[in-house]
């Protein structure tokens, strides 16, 4: 089967070297840390956002790479997104999908900023080496990659039935609204796509 190239999957590390893995695949969720920033779940505007993190971590040298970069990235991310949970740069811990638009401050926490997500494969596998995966966030894009990953839902012991169907949609809309829908009636005159969009 093969994926278009979409810009809906996110990487995200549960900490360095997948330190909190367990505590996201146990309760569903997908985090981050820069816990001095407090409570940023409701901030809207990206200079805010940077001029709090200059003033929390003084000495942490703000880059498009990282810092405030990543943590907007985060608080972004929408419903139906897809999560890719690394360890370093060449293995995948799991795959899921975001459940909620709500972003979950939580101090109980090791990382208190926080996304719902279903994992729908959490057995880990090997990947090549991705050399571009610094940053603790950030979209994935190499193609093959993606379809790499997609793929191996297929395979995996944890599947839910409804997501693999998802993941055969090539418009993100659709994908979306079925998420919220559960259920979509197309129409059309003929040879306008309609079954196109649905295999």
């Amino acid at each position: 089967m093969r994926y278009e190239l979409i810009d809906y999957i996110w990487k995200i590390s549960p900490g360095k070297n997948a330190k909190f893995w367990n505590e996201c695949k146990d309760n569903s969720i997908i985090s981050i840390g820069w816990n001095k920033l407090g409570d940023v779940t409701q901030i809207k505007d990206k200079k805010i956002l940077s001029d709090l993190f200059k003033l929390n971590y003084p000495d942490v040298k703000i880059s498009h790479i990282s810092g405030d970069n990543e943590i907007w990235d985060f608080l972004n991310i929408k419903r139906g997104d897809y999560i890719i949970a690394n360890r370093g740069q060449n293995e995948v811990c799991g795959i899921g999908i975001v459940t909620s638009e709500n972003i979950i401050y939580d101090i109980t926490k090791p990382q208190h900023t926080i996304r719902q997500v279903e994992w729908l494969r959490t057995k880990e596998f090997k990947i090549p080496t991705q050399s571009s995966w610094v940053r603790t966030v950030m979209k994935v894009r190499d193609s093959d990659l993606i379809q790499k990953i997609l793929d191996s839902i297929d395979n995996a012991t944890n599947d839910n039935s409804i997501h693999k169907k998802n993941l055969k949609f090539k418009n993100k809309g659709l994908s979306k609204l079925l998420l919220d829908k559960k259920q979509i009636i197309l129409f059309g005159p003929p040879g306008t796509g309609k079954t196109y969009k649905t295999k």
